[in-house]
């Protein structure tokens, strides 16, 4: 608490040639005592630079954050074996027609275990490769995965949709939309069977992004505002983005038997989306009467708890193949 009141205290506007700016000093604190005041320093000073390049305001070195510390390395050398191995475990979610409780989709979700050991947080797991500059092979490492599972589904129902988060940071690296029509071309997966769930819509922002996004729909790759509602998930995008579908962040889904004010806002959204030709999926959902309740919006699709977690691609098949209904509401 100390520490975070000083950090406020040192945010100050600083002149400088007669011109204002505003300083977000980076604090690091070393609270072992037993160590010499010279060697305290070194790791106060790397604990402030940590601070700096992570973009907060404070970091105190002491045996939990050497704790997260390594732990964090662990996961990176972790991260490293599998994509070098091309063994990231992944799931599926399946994405439900509310109209008929029928499974028209499924979300792929990073559900690893490496070396048998327990399940790897999947956001842990990302900004490690986001940290290490290697989320983009990550995200094909797992595409390709989803790829050739998804190929049996698609046998079950050629309708069947396949989606793969990616940041929308990833669409400025100019090589990614080759790597992606080459996987596709190499699995025979036809590329209006994909979608593309972007996060971090913020970077959309950038002037590289807008031709990828382009080129991915005009070969027919289904574009999907993921977590909308949340962040720079706004109504900017839907209408700058040419998506085919947007995700209501289960916030607002889970809040509707509760709260007027999210049943509003999950209706209004429908609505808008709607008018501008865009697929509604409702994320999180775990109640049977918040299922019938967007049902009667006209939501178009739903997935969370009440109808699978994330599942083996086995698993799947069987659900698709036993033609049993998702939905009984």
């Amino acid at each position: 608490r100390h520490a975070d009141g000083l950090a406020l205290m040192l945010k100050t506007a600083i002149s400088h040639d007669w011109q204002s700016s505003n300083s977000a000093p980076a604090l690091g604190i070393d609270t072992n005592h037993a160590l010499p005041v010279a060697l305290r320093i070194k790791k106060a000073m790397q604990a402030a630079d940590e601070a700096a390049t992570r973009g907060v305001r404070f970091i105190i070195n002491d045996a939990a954050h050497l704790e997260a510390r390594n732990n964090r390395l662990e996961l990176v050398r972790v991260l490293e074996k599998g994509l070098r191995n091309r063994d990231i475990g992944v799931a599926y979610q399946p994405k439900i027609d509310l109209a008929s409780g029928r499974i028209v989709g499924a979300e792929t979700l990073i559900r690893w275990r490496p070396d048998g050991r327990e399940f790897v947080n999947p956001q842990d797991l990302v900004l490690a490769a986001e940290a290490g500059d290697r989320i983009n092979e990550l995200t094909l490492v797992v595409l390709e995965t989803a790829l050739v599972d998804g190929k049996q589904a698609i046998a079950l129902d050629p309708r069947f949709k396949l989606a793969v988060n990616m940041s929308a940071k990833s669409l400025s690296d100019t090589h990614l939309l080759f790597d992606i029509m080459t996987m596709l071309g190499r699995y025979d997966f036809p590329p209006e069977n994909l979608t593309l769930e972007l996060t971090e819509t913020a970077k959309l922002e950038d002037d590289r992004i807008a031709p990828q996004v382009a080129a991915l729909k005009a070969r027919g790759i289904g574009l999907s505002i993921d977590d909308f509602g949340t962040g720079q998930s706004n109504l900017e995008y839907i209408e700058k983005l040419p998506s085919s579908e947007l995700k209501i962040d289960k916030r607002f889904v889970q809040h509707m038997a509760t709260s007027e004010e999210s049943r509003a806002v999950v209706r209004a959204t429908i609505e808008i989306a709607h008018s501008l030709g865009k697929i509604v999926v409702a994320e999180g959902v775990e109640d049977l009467d918040v299922a019938a309740s967007l049902r009667a919006m006209g939501c178009d699709q739903a997935q969370g708890y009440l109808f699978s977690r994330a599942i083996p691609m086995p698993e799947l098949l069987a659900m698709m193949g036993g033609g049993r209904a998702a939905l009984n509401a």
